[in-house]
């Protein structure tokens, strides 16, 4: 494991040597930073940079390593097969049949990625798997490796679309900066790896590359006539007369074809017998019908010698795409079936046969680029596991680096939310027990430092974390192929297009990242491990292993001058809690409201504090772990309808644990007392009653009682999780939420393209709220809260547009809503 960011400054011990005064990671900076004007960051050799742009891209070590010479003068590999099955065949019964191959590598591969699955998302709504699988190690002859370097030169530049050099040049390859090869394996032959080496050698002299230049004209291309024998007396059955000469239908099967009016290549799917060159010409044109050979007389200048013949069906070649991207699931259906331009209905004899080569090989190949830059991102995360030196999957922290913009299966959101309540319920704690003095206030202030964008951003910086982090789909153009490369793709090119080299990212995006890999941890090993990762992190907060002496005392001393059991029933709330108190003092500061003036460390504003960061964690942890199928959107929405100060006040009332707060003054009273009579009238909802604010203190008392029991169990998260959960049953799930009146009223506007504002004004001590929908009023209400005028004015807009008698007049015009 790396060592920890060393952290400067005079350290001076508080609370019986248990922490330490940080300096935090912002001033370290600040205090690194070169004089003079902000620089653009464009490598990782820069120090200290200020919000970044462009970091280089990089490749995980076990992908650049070459192979080496044996004493046996053979060169020695890991070979790992890629299998693919498919999932659903969509409108394509084509995708059903494609070649698998084998991936060879000079050093073992990661053990979790060699068994790695691959959802790939291909035209036509098809969705294929692709499966990686270790199969041993073979040893190449250097003549068979230089084969297998040229193969991969030909089939890359196939599947991407790499243009022919001009006439007259000399290729010129270079050898890629990754040293892994591709080969295609025996036809569905399981649990053996046989290579096709024959297919090799036939890919090699087939001359065929992704699109070879043709004349064009008039936006047609100029047919010339080739040397074909026209002598059909010995056409012997079942043979086709091709551009470059007679083979038999069994050559034609699934075969690939380079169509000269074009210069693209193409895969037969059938020969059809209904169709020749006298057959109509399909045309949008009802005046005039022409026939094949028509056509092709007419728009390509060439006679069809052969009309007699039967047409070969078939579809073009496309350049191999993006295949990790989800298709959207409600697509037309019009747009499952290929384009017309893409299927193809030719004259055998403008047809150049590839012989050895089918359609299956090409298809199988156009998958490869997105299956192995998955490879790729999945050995990069695995070798920051082993960075880390935590127990994790890799397919976790592949997770965690990965943005919701690369548009796959998986994005950090959730994990990031989840490592935001991390940080703050740590940090909480960390700042809660390290200066008993500091106010709600202060601890607040010192908590944004330590947790915010800008100091995670440090962090991730100090640890080399942007080497490793995916923001933008696939983008196969930019994707450096293995084997050999075409000279113009090296290094020194490269630096001509920085999309090709650099990677830009935002200095909130690494923060998020720090947060989404905490998250993982806690996810895949728990707390303590997840701490751990903080501490390799350089995150600047450290979790207490237990409660200081020092507060003990205090607590003590100001227990002594109170008669707790006088002034609450101890037993009976410890029976409502389920939990009996080690030290009963705790519950001093967080049952006495009014505890400013009090000399106590447990303020009931400071417990407050930590129980927040407390509920924070706890009820993202168990709805992150709960819905893992659902979004970052989902989630805060979920979190928001359990632990919104209403529903909190209304869980105290329904669990009576009102009447244990004291030294309450006459206001908060009264207004507690308004409240239950409210509850009880209305019963509970989720964001508050009618025309009734929840007092703060009310929904601040389970969070207290929450700190309280977390400090006297010894800091046991899991134990606080036990005894307040049942106090927030019947919690919200996906079904049973509630969304805040105000957010149901924008999602609706938006929907339906209204224009929304909400009007507040104070006058005379009250806060007057006013709902227009489309320059029409459709709510009003008057509270002294400003918070609870604005959420009542909309529920009163949203049952008038609710009842049936409204019409509202739309206009049928979108605008952006405005609130």
């Amino acid at each position: 494991m790396d060592s920890l960011w060393p952290l400067p400054g005079e350290c001076r011990q508080l609370l019986d040597g248990m922490f330490w005064d940080l300096e935090s990671p912002s001033d370290r900076v600040a205090n690194c930073l070169p004089p003079g004007p902000k620089i653009k960051y464009t490598s990782k050799d820069v120090p200290w940079p200020l919000p970044v742009r462009h970091y280089e891209r990089s490749y995980a070590g076990v992908v650049s390593t070459r192979s080496t010479l044996d004493p046996l003068g053979n060169f020695k590999f890991f070979v790992y097969s890629i299998r693919f099955s498919v999932v659903d065949i969509g409108s394509d019964p084509n995708q059903n049949l494609a070649s698998d191959f084998a991936l060879i590598t000079a050093e073992g591969l990661d053990a979790e990625v060699a068994q790695m699955s691959v959802n790939l998302y291909l035209p036509s709504q098809a969705c294929v798997v692709a499966n990686t699988k270790a199969c041993g190690t073979i040893a190449l002859t250097a003549d068979q490796l230089d084969l297998t370097k040229r193969f991969n030169a030909w089939l890359f530049n196939v599947v991407l679309g790499k243009p022919p050099f001009p006439a007259g040049s000399t290729p010129k390859y270079i050898d890629s900066p990754k040293g892994y090869y591709i080969l295609p394996l025996m036809d569905k032959i399981e649990h053996v790896v046989d290579f096709d080496w024959t297919v090799v050698e036939s890919a090699l002299i087939s001359g065929m590359i992704y699109r070879k230049k043709v004349k064009f004209f008039g936006g047609f291309a100029k047919l010339e006539a080739a040397d074909i024998d026209c002598d059909v007396t010995d056409l012997e059955a079942g043979q086709l007369i091709l551009r470059n000469g007679r083979f038999s239908e069994g050559d034609l099967d699934d075969a690939m074809i380079t169509c000269a009016h074009n210069g693209m290549p193409c895969y037969v799917t059938a020969i059809s017998e209904h169709l020749n060159g006298w057959s109509c010409f399909p045309s949008s044109d009802n005046i005039r019908s022409l026939s094949y050979a028509d056509y092709y007389a007419s728009k390509c200048e060439y006679q069809l010698r052969f009309k007699d013949q039967p047409f070969l069906k078939g579809c073009r070649l496309l350049r191999a795409s993006n295949y990790l991207k989800r298709q959207e699931p409600d697509a037309a259906k019009g747009k499952d079936l290929p384009k017309s331009n893409e299927r193809l209905e030719l004259p055998p004899e403008i047809c150049s046969l590839h012989l050895g080569i089918k359609g299956r090989l090409c298809r199988g190949a156009m998958r490869l680029p997105s299956v192995l830059y998955s490879l790729e991102m999945a050995l990069l995360a695995a070798e920051l596991r082993d960075r880390i030196g935590l127990p994790i999957s890799c397919f976790k922290v592949l997770e965690a680096l990965t943005s919701r913009a690369c548009q796959g299966d998986v994005s950090y959101e959730a994990l990031e939310l989840l490592g935001d309540s991390i940080l703050k319920f740590t940090g909480c704690t960390f700042l809660f027990l390290k200066d008993i003095l500091q106010t709600q206030d202060q601890l607040g202030a010192t908590l944004y430092e330590l947790v915010r964008n800008k100091t995670l951003f440090y962090c991730a910086v100090v640890r080399d974390l942007p080497r490793y982090v995916f923001v933008e789909p696939f983008a196969p153009s930019l994707w450096i192929p293995p084997g050999l490369i075409r000279c113009e793709m090296n290094q020194t090119c490269m630096l001509k297009d920085k999309r090709q080299r650099f990677l830009l990212v935002s200095c909130r995006t690494l923060a998020d990242i720090v947060e989404a890999l905490i998250g993982a941890y806690l996810m895949n090993s728990g707390l303590d491990v997840a701490l751990k990762a903080m501490a390799w992190l350089s995150v600047p907060i450290k979790f207490p292993p237990t409660l200081p002496q020092a507060i003990i005392s205090n607590l003590f001393a100001e227990a002594s001058s109170l008669d707790l059991y006088k002034l609450i029933d101890v037993d009976r709330l410890e029976r409502k809690l389920g939990y009996v108190f080690k030290n009963k003092c705790l519950l001093a500061g967080a049952l006495n409201y009014d505890s400013q003036k009090s000399t106590c460390s447990l303020l009931f504003q400071r417990l407050e504090f930590l129980g927040d960061g407390i509920f924070d964690f706890v009820i993202t942890r168990h709805l992150v772990g709960t819905y893992q199928e659902l979004d970052e959107g989902k989630l805060s929405e979920l979190k928001q309808a359990i632990r919104n100060n209403e529903n909190l006040a209304a869980v105290a009332v329904r669990h009576r644990l009102h009447p244990y707060l004291w030294q309450v003054s006459p206001s908060l009273k009264k207004s507690i007392a308004e409240f239950v009579s409210s509850y009880i009238s209305e019963g509970g909802k989720a964001f508050g009653l009618s025309n009734v604010c929840a007092p703060r203190a009310l929904g601040d008392l389970l969070q207290t009682i929450a700190s309280v029991v977390f400090l006297d169990s010894g800091f046991d998260i899991e134990l606080v999780w036990k005894i307040v959960r049942p106090l927030l049953e019947p919690l919200a799930t996906p079904l049973t939420v509630t969304l805040h009146p105000i957010k149901q009223l924008e999602t609706l506007c938006l929907q339906r393209g209204w224009n929304l504002s909400i009007h507040v004004n104070c006058t005379e001590g009250f806060v007057q709220a006013q709902v227009i929908i489309n320059e029409l009023v459709m709510g009003n209400s008057q509270s002294e809260d400003k918070k609870v005028a604005r959420r009542l004015a909309a529920t009163m807009a949203l049952r008038l547009i609710s009842h049936p008698t409204t019409n509202l007049d739309l206009a049928g015009e979108k605008s952006r809503c405005q609130v």
